[in-house]
Parts: C-alpha cells; structure tokens; sequence
C-alpha cells in the first residue's frame, strides 16, 4: 500500500487521473443525491396534490352522506376507498383522537395514533411517517363545521371531524432507488470512460511533451544544445518553446555573468593592486602625485603635501606651488604628455617663511588598457640638504685646493733650499773625501813611522838586555 502511495505521489499522470476521477464521482454523488431529493420531493408533493384532491373529494362525499344522514355509506365509502394498496389508510378522528370512521373497522372507537394526533394539534397538514415498516405519506384535514351541519353538531363547535388519509410510498422508494442505482451505474461507468479518456489524454498531450521537455532538460544540465521541433501551438507547446528561449537567456546570462565575473576578478585585482600601490605610495619618503592633461593634481600622497604645503588635490600644480599662470616650461609632465616619456628634472620654490626649497622630480606616463596616456605620476625628492651639502663640499673642497696650493708653494721653496744645502753638502762630502784621503796617506806615514819606532824599541831592548 506504502508503496502504491509512493508511486502515485511520484506519478502526475496518475494524480490527476484520480482527482479528475475524484472530482467526476464527487458532482456524481452530489448531483445524484440533489436528484434524488428534488425527485422525491417533487413526487412528495404530486402524491399530496392528489391526496388533496382525494380529501377534498372523501370530503364532500362525506358530507352528502351525512346531510342524509346515512352514516353506514360513510363507512362503506372509507372502507372502498381502503380496498387501494396505494392508500391503506383512511380515517375520521374527532377533537380528541377517537378514531370515528375507519377503511378498518376494528380501528373505529380506538384512539388514534399519538404521532397522528400530535401532528394535527401542530397544525402539520402534511407529513411522512414510516408505519408497518413502509413510508407512508399522511395528509390530515379537519372538517370544519358549518350551518348545514347545525342540525347533527353543536354550532360552537368548530371542528366537526379530521380526515386522515395515507398514501404508501414503497412504490415511489422503489422506483427512486431504480432510479439511484441506474443513476449509480452510469455514473461509474462515464468515471471509467472518463477516467481512461483522461489517461489517454494524458499520455498523447501531456506526457510526451513532457518527456520529451524532461529529455531536454538532462540535454541541458550536461551541458549540450537543445533543439525542440514540433513543439506545437498549444500550452506545453509554449512552454516548451519558452524553455528553449530560457536556456538560449541562460546561456547568454551565463556568458555575461562569466565576463561580469572575469571582470570583477579583474577590477577585484585592480582594486588590490591599487590598494598596495597606494599603500606603497603613501609610505614612500618621496612626494608622490598624480596628475591629468590640465596639469590639475588628482590624488597625491601624504610626502608630497609635506613637500608642499598648503597644496591640496583639485588645484593646478604651477598655480599652488610656483605662482605661475601657464606650466613651467622645464616641465616633466608636459614632457611625458607630448612624447610618453620618463623625464626629470629639478626645480626650486620659496616657502611662506622665504626659505628656498630644491626639488628633484621624476615624470613617467600612466596608461589605459588601450594604451593611451590619461595621467602622469610625478615622484618628487626635497634635495635642498643634499644640495646645501654639495656646495659646502664644493667650497671646502675649493679651500682645500687653496690650502694645498699654497702648502705646494711651500714645499717647493723648501725643496730649493733642501736642493741647495744637498748641494753644499756634496760639496763638503767631495772636501771631506779629499782630505780622508790625504789623512790616509798621512795615516801610512806614521804607522810606517810606528813601525819603525817599535823596531828601533826593540832593538833597544836587546841592547839593555845584553
């Protein structure tokens, strides 16, 4: 049964047969009992009609016989008229329920039946109670006294007698239920027919169309071309169309999102880049600024306004710094506007205090995509230390220079004068030579002489000796 379940509520085709079923047997149902009532009533109504006409007719009988005064024909026409299976009952009650004439003598002088005489007492002409295990429908009408009657019935009295007549309905019931079963079997077999009419209808119009969408649709989520031919002009038709349309808009929306999404990608990393070169700029110790045709500065870092003072972004450079109308001519940026260039160059200003403030800049081109040059980014170096720094090098450097000249002036006299008492001195060391020459030869002399002498000692020695 679970299983049963499962299928139809995975099934459409199978849903909508039932509820179209469902629904057909729901107006079956409805409409058969609506039918049925309105029959019954309708025939309720005809069999009281004519129940009407009866009394009316038992009545006026009545009456004549009892003008005459020959209560036995009265008897005989209740009892005549009971003879009919279709009204099995006919009787006159009188104020309080005694039943006085009867189409069943062994009823006259009983009491008539409580639901009977509670009904009269409503005054309910009309009603429909099941006696003997069959309905049956009671008209009661009272028979209202009047100056004929004077003669038999108290003349204060209003109501001589009440005329009851019953009329059985088990024919009515039986050819109503005919009738409901008839109804029943046409109704479940037009279900059948519809049912399978449905189902047919289902299968051609609906479930191939589908199938074929279905077919269409994994056709698409694996990534092929769909192409639906003979889609029709009706509903799926459209629809199947429109789908079509819908994967050719997603395939295209595809396609634009893939290029929004490289592009996001791309302004993403421009952004990044961006950021880590401002970042980069702005902790650079030069002055960094960037600036369009119109020489107007569009962004700079916080180093150029220190550079600068008082410049501010908006403003054009040569007006906020050098006080000029036109750009300087020795300008790098117009450089790099006229020829796309990197160019440099040194320019010099006067701060609000009168100081005189050196600058070296640097100028270089910054392009689109497409190549073309929109700003240019100028770098800016404070050289003025550097500047004051080379010139007191270059003037010790000069003092130096001077110092040492006049050192080598020095030196040169005192090299003249070295060169002259070398001169002198050669002159002395070539006298000296002579005379240590000459002071050999007398050196020779006297250890010749010595010599001499120590010979002519030892001679003596020997002398005194011997």
């Amino acid at each position: 049964m679970k299983e049963l379940i499962s299928k139809i509520n995975s099934n459409l085709k199978a849903k909508i047969v039932i509820f179209v079923a469902g629904s057909i047997v729901l107006f079956l149902v409805v409409s058969t009992f609506n039918n049925m009532r309105s029959e019954r009533r309708f025939y309720t109504k005809s069999v009281e009609n004519n129940l009407r006409l009866l009394s009316k007719t038992i009545e006026s009988g009545l009456i004549e016989d009892m003008l005459r005064g020959d209560r036995q024909e009265v008897q005989r026409s209740l009892e005549l008229i009971g003879k009919n299976k279709d009204i099995p009952d006919v009787r006159i009650f009188d104020a309080n329920g005694t039943i006085l004439s009867s189409s069943n003598p062994a009823e006259i002088g009983k009491p008539v039946d409580n639901e009977n005489y509670t009904k009269y007492k409503e005054a309910v002409k009309a009603f429909v109670f099941n006696k003997d295990g069959q309905n049956k429908l009671f008209l009661v009408k009272p028979i209202l006294n009047r100056p004929a009657c004077y003669g038999c019935h108290n003349r204060n009295q209003r109501v001589n007698g009440v005329l009851e007549v019953s009329y059985s309905l088990v024919g009515a019931d039986a050819a109503i239920n005919s009738h409901l079963r008839q109804l029943l079997i046409s109704g479940i077999l037009l279900c059948l027919v519809l049912a399978v009419a449905v189902f047919v209808v289902l299968e051609v119009l609906i479930n191939r169309p589908i199938r074929k969408l279905k077919a269409a649709m994994g056709m698409a989520e694996q990534g092929e071309n769909v192409e639906l031919n003979d889609t029709g002009s009706d509903e799926l038709g459209r629809l199947q169309r429109k789908f079509v349309d819908m994967l050719r808009r997603i395939h295209e929306l595809n396609q634009e999102n893939s290029r929004k999404e490289n592009e996001l990608i791309r302004n993403f990393e421009i952004s990044n880049s961006h950021a880590r070169l401002k970042s980069m700029i702005e902790a650079m110790p030069d002055g960094v600024s960037i600036l369009d045709r119109d020489m107007i500065i569009q962004d700079m870092n916080p180093r150029n306004m220190e550079i600068f003072p008082g410049v501010q972004a908006g403003n054009n450079c040569y007006r906020s710094i050098h006080g000029r109308n036109k750009p300087c001519p020795h300008c790098g940026v117009i450089k790099v506007f006229e020829d796309g260039m990197v160019h440099e160059h040194q320019s010099s200003f006067y701060l609000s205090d009168g100081r005189e403030r050196i600058v070296q800049s640097i100028s270089a081109p910054v392009r689109d995509i497409h190549g073309n040059i929109t700003h240019a980014i100028e770098v800016v170096r404070d050289i003025t230390e550097k500047i004051k720094a080379e010139k007191a090098h270059i003037e010790t450097e000069q003092k130096h220079k001077h110092e040492l000249e006049s050192i080598n002036l020095q030196l040169t006299a005192r090299v003249k004068e070295v060169e002259e008492a070398n001169n002198q001195i050669a002159m002395l060391i070539k006298d000296l030579a002579y005379k240590n020459s000459e002071l050999e030869k007398v050196v020779e002399r006297l250890t010749t002489v010595n010599h001499i002498g120590n010979i002519l000692n030892s001679l003596v020695d020997k002398d005194n000796v011997v």
